[in-house]
């Protein structure tokens, strides 16, 4: 049996609280209906057993690695408010292990996203998209690709992005 998409394997402490304010999310959502729209993110039951896919984040303005994300399983909602995103606080790849608080669990890539924002000082968004047509040419367009075997949503994946990060100086 496939592995089911969207279920959250890592270890997760949730403090249930205030949704992050408006305007850490603002520029999240004009981003999100335009992916929405090419079909590369949100919800379809004849993708991924029917769950959410692709979500999207923002480093936290105030301080280091924290980041808003879009919510676990939010792929279905045609508009997202703060009440469907999370404040990761913390997260830990080689525990498998993320924190957060807000009135949504965060996305089940939310380790991939962190690692982004650490190993990128620069990098102020994370788009994560699923795109059979870009997948199927990576290879003529010249785009380094992870491992197939890396599982969404663990560690794995995450090592399998910090290394494709690590390979490419222009990274910031």
């Amino acid at each position: 049996m496939a592995e089911a998409e969207g279920v959250i394997k890592y270890q997760l402490d949730f403090t249930r609280g205030d949704a992050p304010p408006a305007e850490a999310i603002a520029g999240l959502e004009p981003w999100r209906e335009k992916l929405m729209a090419r079909g590369v993110i949100g919800q379809d039951p004849a993708r991924y057993g029917g769950y959410g896919f692709g979500n999207l984040s923002r480093r936290w303005p105030e301080a280091g690695n924290r980041f808003v994300i879009t919510g676990s399983q939010t792929g279905e909602l045609a508009r997202l408010g703060p009440e469907h995103y999370a404040l990761v606080t913390d997260f830990s790849v080689p525990d498998n292990r993320v924190a957060a608080t807000g009135q949504t669990p965060p996305s089940s890539e939310s380790l991939t996203h962190g690692w982004i924002y650490q190993l990128c000082p620069g990098a102020q968004f994370v788009f994560h998209v699923h795109s059979p047509e870009i997948w199927r040419n990576a290879d003529k367009l010249g785009l380094p690709v992870s491992d197939p075997s890396a599982a969404y949503g663990t560690p794995e994946m995450a090592q399998e992005v910090r290394n494709i990060l690590l390979k490419d100086p222009q990274r910031s």
